[in-house]
């Protein structure tokens, strides 16, 4: 992806959907950074594992986003005051 960034100009498919590529292809990196970490690459897989009752991985998941949401908002910018306050009322759920 740093190849195609540093030579745009030589991707023109690109050009009229820029931001929204490159801002799909951060997403993507983020996500897969999560998986790699935690297996987990999205909310639904959160709700899974609580569900299969891997409530500490889970927990650390969503830590991990919060520790590292200010630095890397391209990576995880879905990711709200409000998500956050859902998962933590989910994870609270899972731990009864």
């Amino acid at each position: 992806m740093d190849h195609i960034v540093k030579n745009k100009d030589r991707y023109t498919k690109y050009h009229e959907t820029w931001d929204n590529w490159l801002a799909d292809r951060k997403q993507e990196i983020g996500q897969q950074e999560l998986f790699d970490k935690f297996g987990i690459r999205k909310t639904a897989d959160f709700r899974q594992a609580l569900i299969d009752h891997k409530i500490k991985k889970a927990e650390k998941w969503l830590k991990y986003i919060e520790d590292n949401i200010e630095d890397n908002k391209d990576l995880f910018p879905r990711y709200s005051e409000s998500w956050f306050q859902d998962r933590y009322s989910e994870l609270k759920q899972a731990q009864k």
